[in-house]
């Protein structure tokens, strides 16, 4: 099984122990055990995974599907209560906007990937035991790309037709190749 869902990094790009490298791809058998479970086809747009975490919809059935700490979990549209991104900045982790002058310039690498690391889609669902999923997204253009694919998803509670979807496909990937 290949797995090409966004997101995931070769452990061996990123100079990962072998430890880490065996818990990456244990995440990714979990994220296409979900994929599988949830009816969703991997790297079709409708799909996202980083860091341990992952989310997809399935249209059809009306499915959010979330994973996060090595667990997934289904819910109806109609048990999503809400979505937020959050872009954590540099400032905020140094301990607000001035302090950020008194970091030197290798603690500001750190802190500035702090932030990336930290930057998230939040799900709120209808569930005793897990009520709020975090996804991780770094990349901003995907955090608004998924807001907008909920929005329309879950507030319509219409799947757009083959047509309509390879049309944004297309649109987001225009977007994309400009850089803009």
């Amino acid at each position: 099984m290949l797995f090409l869902s966004m997101g995931w990094r070769l452990p061996t790009r990123m100079g990962k122990s072998e430890s880490e490298a065996r818990s990456i791809e244990a995440w990714a058998r979990r994220h296409a055990e979900m994929l599988d479970a949830g009816g969703v086809a991997s790297g079709r747009g409708l799909d996202h995974s980083e860091d341990g975490t992952g989310i997809a919809l399935n249209p059809k059935e009306r499915l959010v599907l979330l994973l996060a700490d090595g667990a997934y979990k289904s819910y109806d549209y109609e048990d999503v209560l809400d979505w937020r991104d959050r872009e954590a900045r540099a400032e905020m982790l140094a301990g607000g906007g001035l302090s950020a002058a008194w970091v030197n310039e290798s603690a500001s690498a750190v802190v500035a990937d702090c932030a990336d690391e930290l930057s998230s889609l939040f799900v709120s669902v209808r569930d005793r035991e897990i009520p709020m999923w975090r996804i991780s997204m770094r990349d901003k253009m995907d955090r608004e790309r998924w807001m907008e694919i909920l929005r329309e998803q879950i507030n319509n509670g219409s799947a757009p037709t083959g047509a309509e979807r390879a049309t944004e496909i297309e649109r987001h990937k225009h977007f994309n190749e400009k850089g803009t």
